[in-house]
């Protein structure tokens, strides 16, 4: 009995050890857009926006918002189930390596020694190499640990029904690949594997593919499914109609590479990662990697030839070291989508070696039993780079914990990295330190000028209402990236602040030509039309706004505010009790229906609706204010002092 869980007890343990550490590790860099500044992963109330947020990873964001719904922002709870699923990754690791070692042409053609130990070394090196840390710490990368999650269990899946078909398997398939088209793109290369493991470890495909052709089926659906959801999502992304003939579109998140330039990077990109699978040295949490130039580039020409090497490699070991061509085919095929000529923003970062680790793994165990004949000097062998790699991970966790220190980390290794800079910047400045902000910032713009520099050094000016400077950087903003009519928007705000009127009402102007169902938009104009004088105007935008947004009180509440500061308090009332039956428990309605009443003279009502608003909501201190002022009406100061000492 032991025997059969002990291989689950140590990754349970060696996991939980090697990974303790980052269980500190705050929210860092994509995880604030993601996580912290994202409401659409904030509430389980709108599951339909949820997914059409980005189809691609529904189910991760789905996981994202049900950690925020029992845990709020605290870390240790999203970095626990990151590291629950990493263990479940190594779990399948192991089984899905035993299956491997059991299919029929490779058990002809097995001829390793300690096959028995094969299978847990492998998820062992999974579980512990370094290079898994980006993926497990880094709590936005659950995407790259659900996805393998599925891609696993669907592979196992397979190979179960491929050796012994139950019905149960199949319903369960089609379960799993539906969730995996979900969680990350990564998961279309699912049905590349299938074809690989037939080729590597069944005979007759043929013959049983008329038999039972229906279980490749949900395998063979992603190869349209997920090109569909991602077209659906870049579309839906930057707002633009759906369109068949943007197939191309859907292929690409980066229109500043050609496809041949990246797939020239890549061949680079790959040698590299194979260096960092063999010597875990250098890691860095963002590289800089020049794109390549052209075929005849001496890095590229080198290593162009070694990826034809290895496919020389694949194909005439396929029999006599089987494991060799195994492992290579494994590892590349993981690799396919990100590291061919789909061009991404970034053409390297270490989570994109999540999976193909276990090739990787699976050639380590491999290898050693190839040449080693000695069990007990396998074992210990393997158990010593187990070890290794476990310090060497435990450290790399120590310098996630300090964000900036992971930052200047990278650095160190790529000290012309623009965007390092302004990682950098933003960090010092969400520490409220400004003056190393500043320099950070504008010492990524003399690398290499960019708006989204621009834009966060206007909100550092803001911070510390600089407000000139801001405007300057946001305009400086809109020259580099004219489309973006957020910051057209901002620039507004600005102008309203510093009492620049006309400015202000030119800016909203233009965001309405753009965005004309904006409420927000609407409302900032009619806050603008109200500074100028121009009243019937401002009701107008007012009315405009609350009608754009009839989902939300904020906007009707805002032209209820506008009725009762013009001294139109039935008007007012009529806004507010709409508010009331549309929102039964918002109490600032209630409030301000109060106030009204008490403008009607009429303390009786005013009361009935302050004191609703008191007992819905004690801890917001505008009712405190609101009881307050009822009392001091109506010449009952001791318990309006009470109520005003209560809200100091």
């Amino acid at each position: 009995m032991f025997k059969k869980i002990f291989p689950y007890i140590l990754i349970l343990f060696l996991g939980t050890v090697v990974y303790f550490k980052s269980f500190q590790v705050p929210f860092s860099l994509d995880d604030y857009p993601v996580i912290v500044l994202n409401p659409q992963v904030q509430t389980l109330q709108n599951l339909p926006a949820l997914f059409s947020f980005d189809p691609t990873r529904f189910i991760t964001h789905l996981t994202l918002a049900i950690n925020y719904k029992l845990a709020g922002f605290n870390v240790l709870n999203y970095h626990r189930f990151n590291l629950f699923l990493h263990g479940l990754n190594a779990v399948l690791c192991f089984w899905l390596i035993g299956l491997t070692l059991n299919l029929p042409k490779i058990r002809r053609r097995n001829n390793l020694a300690f096959s028995d130990w094969i299978p847990l070394f492998c998820a062992l090196i999974f579980l512990t190499h370094p290079i898994q840390t980006q993926a497990v710490t880094y709590i936005v990368q659950r995407s790259t640990l659900l996805a393998a999650f599925f891609y696993l269990s669907a592979l196992i899946l397979y190979l179960k029904m491929r050796l012994d078909f139950r019905w149960k398997y199949y319903v369960l398939s089609w379960t799993v690949v539906i969730l995996g088209s979900m969680s990350k793109p990564i998961f279309i290369t699912l049905p590349l594997m299938i074809a690989f493991y037939e080729w590597m470890g069944f005979d007759g495909l043929r013959a049983y593919f008329k038999k039972k052709y229906y279980i490749y089926v949900p395998y063979l659906l992603l190869i349209a499914v997920i090109p569909l959801f991602l077209l659906f999502y870049m579309l839906n992304h930057f707002g633009e109609a759906f369109d068949w003939s943007r197939m191309d579109y859907a292929t690409r998140v980066s229109g500043e590479i050609s496809r041949w330039q990246y797939f020239l990077t890549e061949l680079r990109v790959i040698m590299t990662y194979l260096r960092l699978l063999f010597l875990p040295g250098g890691q860095s949490f963002d590289y800089d990697y020049p794109l390549s130039p052209g075929i005849f580039h001496g890095p590229t020409l080198l290593s162009f030839l070694g990826v034809l090497i290895l496919a020389v490699i694949f194909i005439k070991f396929r029999k006599r070291w089987w494991w060799v061509s195994f492992s290579i085919g494994f590892i590349f095929i993981t690799l396919i989508l990100e590291s061919s000529i789909f061009p991404l923003p970034d053409v390297i970062f270490e989570h994109r070696l999540y999976l193909g680790t276990i090739g990787f793994g699976f050639f380590i165990c491999a290898g050693f039993a190839h040449f080693i004949r000695d069990k007990r000097v396998y074992v210990l062998c393997l158990s010593l780079l187990v070890l290794n790699y476990s310090v060497l991970t435990y450290a790399r966790n120590l310098i996630w914990l300090d964000q900036i220190g992971l930052v200047h980390d990278s650095l160190k290794k790529a000290p012309q990295k623009g965007r390092l800079y302004l990682l950098l910047g933003w960090l010092y400045h969400k520490q409220g330190l400004f003056v190393l902000a500043e320099e950070n910032y504008k010492k990524a713009i003399s690398l290499k000028d960019h708006y989204a520099i621009r834009e966060n050094l206007a909100e550092l000016y803001i911070t510390q209402r600089k407000y000139d400077e801001a405007i300057e950087q946001l305009k400086a903003a809109l020259r580099l990236n004219p489309g973006r009519i957020d910051l057209e928007m901002r620039l507004g705000d600005l102008y309203f602040l510093k009492a620049q009127y006309p400015a202000a009402y030119v800016q909203f102007k233009k965001v309405i030509s753009f965005k004309p169902e904006w409420a927000i938009a609407s409302k900032r104009l009619a806050d603008c039309y109200l500074q100028m004088g121009q009243i019937e105007q401002a009701e107008q935008f007012y009315t405009q706004a609350a009608l754009r947004e009839s989902h939300s009180p904020f906007f009707a509440m805002t032209l209820g505010n506008f009725y009762y500061s013009r001294d139109s308090f039935d008007k007012a009332k009529e806004i507010y009790a709409d508010i009331m039956r549309s929102y039964p428990s918002y109490e600032e309605a209630y409030m301000m229906m109060g106030y009204a009443w008490m403008k009607l003279k009429d303390p009786k009502k005013a009361y009935e609706y302050f004191d609703r608003a008191f007992k819905m909501n004690a801890n917001n201190p505008k009712v405190w204010r609101g009881m307050a002022y009822y009392y001091r009406q109506t010449g009952q100061k001791e318990k309006a002092a009470q109520y005003e000492n209560q809200i100091k």
